[in-house]
């Protein structure tokens, strides 16, 4: 999104938490979903980007997001088959 469609970390930030919003309420009537985030530390992590991530982290965590590896999530998936 950043690189390839020009936008700012600003941007970016706005979007995963649309994005989010919209999961959580379809969520709720459908079951967990799952919102990746795409990230490279050469596009996000430069000092004029790495604000606008951290309050992105911190605004997920802040709504219950669970912060997954992908190990956490096959885990979790074992268990509830």
């Amino acid at each position: 999104i950043i690189t390839v469609q020009q936008q700012s970390a600003d941007s970016y930030e706005t979007s995963m938490h649309d994005a989010f919003e919209w999961l959580a309420r379809e969520a709720e009537a459908q079951g967990g979903r799952m919102l990746p985030l795409h990230i490279s530390p050469y596009i996000m992590g430069l000092p004029y980007r790495i604000d606008a991530f951290e309050e992105l982290l911190a605004g997920l965590q802040s709504k219950g997001a669970w912060f997954a590896r992908g190990q956490d999530i096959i885990d979790t998936w074992e268990v509830q088959k």
